[in-house]
């Protein structure tokens, strides 16, 4: 028998297995750096283990996220530095031009002067005298607003006094009358009228100096390149995705102009004008034969015509059906040139510079259907003004109980450029510019080369053409909020067809297309602008204006301006800067907390693995020792 008991043995085989333990244990730590294997070992800390892993996984996700969110943001920074830079040169290059004469300039023509030589009214009365289209008759009173009364005068000069009164137009200096434009023209019987003592000289034509000339060039020249710069910054593409896309896959800016010369063929400015409204510029309107029918074109005036659908309102598209759960009752004010609906929101689809035409069979409506441009949209989408282009033909307020009968339908906004080269006919111009619509959206109106316009010609009805409004946005509308921790977002919403945008090509393209300055002879009889210089490089002036800094907007419209979108960016950017930084430490705590509760000093370990090894081969020897003593040798 031997002489240790079971409970000895027992002990002894138990310090053996912790000894063994301890050199897994130590093992383990010496080569992994960690103190166990599973959570288990770690008891009651394993929760908290756990918790902060969790945490730190969520927060390392969301630090790769903003990674990409940065990389955008800062893109988006650079591009708008980049569009401000631009514009900045542009603004420069416009005010030297404005602050220079540009006024009633033409490259060939100016004004004259007429004189009056005989003191006898009589000589004069009766006869008529035409000045820029207004004929204006000399008599002995004021009973018609186009008299000039010449009563009780006693010299030439004192009835060359009196046609400066009437006419704005003419100025009498020294001893002639002085007018701007070769207007006077010989509808005028005074100057065919034998008995009439009058002289008429033609002014010295005027022509732009050398070096204003190369001024409006270079501008030009400096427009267009910034255009072009400009669609290429708007179409930054970061990891596959268009920045300001809304979205889509395409690149969101469409400027296929090489050059110059290029661009301004496309847009002539005088039949084909760039876009004048924030509606003709973003028009994406189109028809084809499934929906007009065959197509009739025809001469409507010089340079201007008209395409006729075979479908009756060919050229619409239903927009909104009235009724009384979308609408509600309608209030027409024909004083305030309004529509306004019950139900908020009736008409948030439509925007500023839209063409509409409103029509059904209501018996109510008989007065007020017909053809409106859209001046504003109210804010809650209740109440569309008109245009004062396109008035309600009603005094006061009518009310109509629409019930699916009133319907708005969208049209080619008015302005628009439209794209005809779809008809394979070199005999058409290849564009034309939108000039108004028929009440029964059958007829579309449009200012064209009159000389590319085939008098009579029809379409072929085999689905092979279609008329689209050109637009330089062909992105989506996708808007979206990144989370980029679990209590804060950004928005990402700025896209290239936005306002700020949209106001920018605007006011270049009215710049850069060609026929900048009027080059009509007012002789021949056609209408002469000589001040289109003078109004263009304004107006170019006040919408880079309200583009930059919202100078003169009080839409409050969204992304309005460079210095919004710019002030938003940079607010996401730093946002999301502290926040990545913030992740960061807290990243850098969760790992020093974790690793405080989970890691083993493996220096330490190693020299306790030792120890344990020597204990583990104690035990083994003392085990084996004590089981060899017999009870003989023990008494002994």
């Amino acid at each position: 028998m031997r002489v240790p008991t079971y409970a000895n043995y027992m002990n002894l085989t138990s310090a053996i297995a912790q000894n063994r333990s301890n050199v897994d244990r130590y093992s383990y730590q010496s080569v992994s750096g960690l103190k166990y294997q599973d959570y288990a070992g770690y008891g009651m800390k394993a929760y908290n283990i756990v918790s902060m892993e969790s945490t730190l996984n969520v927060t390392n996700t969301f630090m790769e996220n903003n990674q990409l969110a940065q990389i955008s943001l800062n893109a988006s920074n650079l591009a708008m530095q980049s569009i401000t830079d631009v514009l900045s040169q542009v603004k420069t290059a416009l005010n030297d031009a404005y602050s220079t004469d540009l006024r009633k300039i033409s490259p060939d023509y100016t004004g004259g002067e007429l004189t009056l030589t005989s003191d006898d009214i009589n000589t004069y009365l009766g006869t008529n005298l035409t000045i820029n289209g207004e004929t204006y008759t000399f008599a002995s009173n004021d009973s018609d607003a186009h008299n000039i009364n010449i009563a009780g005068k006693s010299s030439a000069s004192e009835i060359m006094q009196a046609v400066a009164d009437k006419i704005s137009a003419v100025t009498y200096t020294g001893d002639k009358l002085t007018f701007d434009l070769y207007a006077v023209n010989g509808e005028s019987t005074l100057l065919t009228d034998p008995t009439a003592k009058a002289s008429v000289v033609t002014g010295t034509p005027h022509k732009m100096s050398s070096e204003q000339a190369l001024a409006l060039e270079n501008l030009q020249s400096i427009v267009f390149s910034s255009m072009q710069m400009i669609a290429d910054t708007l179409n930054t593409n970061v990891g596959g995705s268009y920045i300001f896309g809304g979205g889509s896959s395409t690149s969101p800016v469409s400027f296929n102009y090489a050059s110059l010369n290029e661009f301004q063929s496309y847009y002539d400015g005088v039949n084909t004008v760039y876009p004048t409204s924030t509606s003709s510029v973003l028009s994406h309107f189109s028809v084809n034969d499934a929906k007009t029918g065959v197509l009739t074109f025809n001469a409507n005036g010089e340079d201007k015509g008209v395409i006729t659908a075979t479908n009756t309102g060919g050229f619409l598209e239903e927009s909104i059906k009235m009724n009384a759960s979308n609408v509600g009752t309608v209030k027409f004010n024909g004083d305030a040139n309004t529509m306004k609906a019950a139900q908020y929101g009736a008409y948030s689809s439509l925007h500023a510079g839209d063409t509409i035409v409103i029509n059904g069979n209501n018996s109510q409506l008989s007065p007020i259907a017909g053809v409106y441009v859209i001046k504003s949209v109210s804010e809650d989408g209740r109440t569309v003004t008109f245009d004062d282009t396109t008035k309600i033909p009603v005094s006061g307020e009518t009310s109509i109980n629409p019930d699916n009968d009133v319907v708005v339908n969208k049209t080619f906004s008015k302005g628009s450029v439209i794209n005809l080269n779809g008809f394979n006919n070199n005999n058409l111009a290849p564009t034309a510019t939108v000039d108004g619509i028929s009440s029964d959206g059958t007829q579309l109106y449009i200012k064209i080369d009159g000389d590319r316009l085939p008098d009579g010609m029809t379409t072929a009805n085999n689905k092979q053409w279609s008329i689209e409004a050109e637009t330089y946005y062909h992105g989506g509308s996708l808007e979206y909020n990144q989370r980029i921790s679990e209590s804060q977002t950004i928005s990402f919403d700025v896209k290239a067809n936005d306002p700020v945008f949209e106001k920018i090509f605007r006011a270049l393209g009215e710049v850069a297309q060609d026929n900048l300055v009027d080059s009509t002879n007012p002789a021949d009889g056609s209408a002469f602008d000589p001040n289109r210089t003078y109004n263009r490089i304004k107006d170019a002036i006040d919408l880079l204006a309200s583009a930059t800094d919202g100078s003169g907007d009080i839409s409050q419209a969204h992304n309005a301006s460079l210095y919004s979108v710019t002030a938003k960016i940079s607010a996401n950017y730093t946002i999301l800067n502290k926040v990545m930084e913030n992740q960061k430490q807290a990243v850098a705590n969760l790992e020093n907390n974790i690793a405080n509760i989970k890691d083993a000093d493996k220096e330490e370990a190693a020299v306790k693995l030792l120890m344990a090894q020597q204990s583990l081969e104690a035990s083994y020897s003392i085990l084996s020792s004590v089981s060899k003593l017999s009870l003989l040798d023990y008494i002994r």
